[in-house]
């Protein structure tokens, strides 16, 4: 049995997709191009038994919902004010993960393991990892915003309209 799944354009087998992972968003503004989409970064708390009985849930809600934008090209011609639905492979996820995750780690263990060839005492191995952990997370930043934004695909739209579109976040 050989299953289908729509790409916007085509139409692939199995063998020529890999998972994707969906979000829901708005279209903020967009041209004959690109359109610009504000996707909701929502806490997985609240959706477990739990509820609002765990601290991670209580943390949760004290922060507000930060909206994302993604430009991604509109071979649907959305409009503003339409829902859409975008989708990124979870090999780019993963490898996201990876870059935001590993390599702020890497390099703060080898700024560490200079330091301590270099026969600092402990102290100043300690401020070498900080100052390498940072810079990893520099790093790490500048990567994330080059990449991961490019995997990110127009899927279909959502259906229907939202009442406003709030222009003062851009």
């Amino acid at each position: 049995m050989t299953v289908e799944k729509w790409d916007g354009g085509n139409v692939l087998t199995s063998d020529e997709y890999e998972a994707m992972l969906e979000q829901n968003g708005t279209v903020i503004e967009s041209d004959e191009h690109t359109a610009l989409i504000e996707t909701v970064r929502l806490s997985a708390c609240g959706h477990c038994s739990s509820g609002d009985s765990c601290g991670t849930s209580v943390l949760a809600g004290l922060f507000n919902k930060r909206g994302n934008f993604v430009r991604v090209d509109n071979h649907l011609q959305l409009q503003p004010g339409d829902r859409a639905v975008l989708g990124i492979a979870e090999s780019a996820l993963l490898r996201a993960a990876l870059w935001a995750y590993m390599v702020p780690l890497v390099v703060m263990i080898a700024f560490a393991m200079f330091a301590t060839a270099a026969g600092f005492s402990d102290g100043y191995v300690f401020i070498a990892s900080l100052v390498g952990l940072f810079n990893g997370l520099y790093l790490a930043g500048r990567m994330r915003t080059r990449g991961v934004s490019d995997d990110i695909v127009l899927l279909r739209a959502a259906g229907g309209r939202t009442a406003t579109v709030n222009l003062e976040k851009i």
